[in-house]
């Protein structure tokens, strides 16, 4: 079966909303569902303290989840309290291949958490049955 093609409404996606759920962890909204390139998506958000625009704060990984309108991006740790804004750039496109625009629907703030993230759950392991 051939994969459906997006209807292409021409609207460029836009950042909605940004959470900081984790001091490593970002999660970026968009309007509808994206696709980030697939060489180093990380590289297509930038994250900036709100008051010194020269601090950045590091974005190791970019990763679009199943709903295909968040992006959970892994980063350097976060100050507490500080207020960063992420932009993402125009490497970013809706599934029809229209680019984010650049302006003020391409960024969103956030504070920094102090949450760590949860250690993964450790998958017992079962012991042999003796002979």
């Amino acid at each position: 079966m051939a994969e459906e093609i997006p209807e292409d409404n021409g609207d460029a996606p836009t950042v909605i909303r940004v959470t900081a759920p984790y001091k490593t962890q970002v999660v970026v909204e968009f309007s509808k569902a994206v696709q980030l390139p697939a060489a180093n998506p990380e590289a297509a958000f930038n994250i900036s303290e709100q008051l010194a625009p020269a601090n950045g704060l590091e974005v190791q990984t970019a990763v679009l989840d199943p709903s295909e309108t968040k992006v959970i991006l892994t980063t350097a740790e976060q100050k507490i309290g500080t207020n960063y804004i992420v932009t993402a750039g125009v490497a970013i496109a809706d599934k029809a291949g229209n680019p984010i625009v650049s302006g003020n629907t391409d960024s969103g703030l956030f504070a920094g958490s102090a949450m760590a993230m949860p250690a993964p759950a450790e998958t017992p392991v079962a012991e042999p049955e003796p002979a």
